[in-house]
């Protein structure tokens, strides 16, 4: 399984009681786009019946042994930023702070689980 899939698969997990839905993950190989979500609404509820997250893996290695810490982390900062779009669509300030707190989130579960180590300061 493609290391972001996998990556976007446990985030989910992980965020599974703050998310309205699970979304569809699909891996890409768009040039366009590191990461995009697709929220699908009930106009008149505003209620989400949806939502799909898609990541390219067009710039990306697949080869965890050879990734870097950053890299890692890019992947899961990817992953992050697409889920907040699930609650908020704009790039905003309210945007960028729940993506750093599932980030954070992401990324103590994944030290924990030892798909990182942990990085030292």
């Amino acid at each position: 399984m493609n290391i972001m899939k996998k990556y976007c698969y446990y985030a989910i997990e992980i965020l599974k009681d703050c998310l309205p839905i699970r979304p569809e993950v699909q891996i890409t190989e768009a040039k366009k786009y590191a990461g995009r979500c697709i929220v699908k609404r009930i106009k008149y509820q505003n209620r989400i019946v949806k939502a799909t997250i898609r990541l390219s893996s067009y710039c990306h290695m697949d080869v965890p042994c050879l990734m870097s810490y950053e890299d890692h982390i890019e992947i899961i900062d990817t992953i992050a930023h697409e889920l907040a779009h699930i609650f908020i669509i704009s790039h905003c300030k309210e945007h960028t702070e729940l993506t750093n707190d599932f980030k954070n989130l992401i990324i103590e579960y994944f030290e924990i689980l030892g798909f990182l180590e942990k990085k030292s300061a």
